[in-house]
């Protein structure tokens, strides 16, 4: 009647030792037991049964039914699982909240030290380079949410209608913290700046700025990070793309961009959001 070894090892996945999970699965299967059944069924000598099972009633899933001769009783299984389960759960609760207390006390005894923790202190990458489709939609993203003050893009305006669906709630994101987004846009096919252009009315912090020759497609957001395609050609995010927070790099970009939306600011070509 010794339960297999599996059956032990389920149940010290809910809290309990090896002995006390052989005790009582030995009471499971017994009913109504003396101790030295239960230690006979377990494997369990018989006087760490006494001292198991007084945990396991501690913990509530064995009862111990008093009278000459003392006998155990397993609590029915699905009852004693969602008991262990509380019990993990209430542990768990309690280690986080002493973390938590303890948090503003560590970062107090470290910066009064004139340490920094490691995650103040770890330098991030200033480059990376990505190719598929979902990290580069992640990146632009991601880029896009943490913006404060400015989204700067270059692309084309086919590109833009076909991921427009894709990104319109996190440019109505950045309109609602005020962000100013400038795009310049290569107009070919014929139409789809036209498209473009229909979306961005009644947005006044959106401007537009049509080319009609081929660009780069890069993106720049708060003059600090920079997005870049290695290749003008469609389609977008079916390329290796460079991603950096260089300072120096994304300065670069950036007068790269003023040159080319001044270079566009013919008043035909020009489209704001006010209307």
């Amino acid at each position: 009647m010794v339960s297999s070894e599996k059956d032990v090892d389920m149940l010290r996945a809910f809290g309990l030792t090896r002995s006390q999970a052989r005790v009582y699965l030995a009471a499971v299967q017994l009913g109504v037991a003396l101790v030295s059944r239960v230690s006979k069924a377990s494997g369990v000598s018989r006087e760490d049964v006494y001292r198991v099972s007084a945990k396991l009633e501690k913990m509530g899933v064995i009862e111990k039914l008093l009278g000459p001769p003392c006998k155990i009783r397993a609590v029915p299984v699905d009852k004693a699982l969602s008991i262990l389960i509380k019990r993990e759960q209430d542990t768990a609760n309690r280690r986080v909240s002493a973390l938590v207390a303890q948090k503003d006390e560590v970062l107090k005894r470290l910066r009064a030290r004139k340490l920094k923790p490691e995650f103040e202190t770890r330098e991030l990458p200033h480059f990376a380079l990505l190719s598929a489709r979902k990290e580069v939609l992640s990146k632009i993203k991601s880029m896009m949410n943490v913006a404060e003050k400015e989204i700067d893009v270059v692309t084309s305006a086919n590109e833009s209608v076909l991921i427009l669906p894709e990104f319109s709630a996190l440019v109505e994101q950045a309109l609602q913290k005020q962000v100013r987004v400038r795009a310049v846009l290569e107009a070919k096919p014929e139409g789809s700046f036209e498209r473009v252009k229909n979306y961005v009315k009644g947005k006044p912090t959106i401007e537009l700025r049509r080319a009609d020759i081929p660009l780069s497609h890069y993106i720049i957001v708060d003059f600090k990070q920079a997005f870049l395609a290695t290749s003008p050609t469609p389609p977008f995010a079916g390329h290796l793309y460079l991603w950096t927070r260089d300072k120096k790099c994304a300065e670069l970009v950036q007068e790269n961009f003023e040159e080319i939306w001044h270079r566009c600011a013919d008043s035909k070509n020009t489209t704001t959001g006010i209307s």
